[in-house]
């Protein structure tokens, strides 16, 4: 099964990437563009979220479609990146962040819409909680730990 890589905008075109087939890929959130191919020896899926060209602003990107196509081509696991700025001063600039958590106080993406695919409760029972680990305990112990600052 491929693991999926959805890029931003610092790494539009994933360096080392080689992309084996374009693919074209319908979502009930809209089309999907992104390429299989290998990376580091391993079977990818790879998503430009802002497309080629940049031509989508952050709160244009189309996470669900996104998401949904990765699903819908086998993908065993996702790896997002973004090139963001810090909040934390003691960063140097090109510092590697690795996040092993996401939380939306809100629940709603940049665009307003929800940020989740159960926009409807098909059950009394289900619920959309951000409260509980969204990154799953097998990649968060994967994941490089901090440096200590020298």
């Amino acid at each position: 099964m491929p693991v999926a890589i959805i890029t931003g905008s610092g790494t539009n075109s994933l360096p080392g990437f080689a992309p084996v087939e374009s693919i074209a890929c319908e979502t009930p959130f809209g089309a999907v563009a992104l390429s299989r191919g290998e990376f580091a020896g391993a079977e990818v899926l790879h998503v430009s979220r802002h497309g080629a060209g940049h031509v989508r602003l952050s709160n244009q990107v189309t996470h669900r479609a996104n998401i949904w196509a990765l699903n819908q081509l086998g993908a065993s696991a996702v790896i997002g990146c973004t090139a963001c700025g810090a909040v934390d001063p003691t960063l140097e600039l090109g510092s590697l962040i690795v996040f092993d958590d996401l939380h939306f106080l809100s629940n709603r993406l940049p665009d307003g819409s929800l940020c989740t695919f159960f926009a409807q409760r098909p059950r009394p029972a289900t619920r959309h909680a951000t409260a509980a680990p969204t990154v799953t305990s097998t990649a968060r112990a994967s994941t490089p730990r901090p440096r200590s600052p020298s």
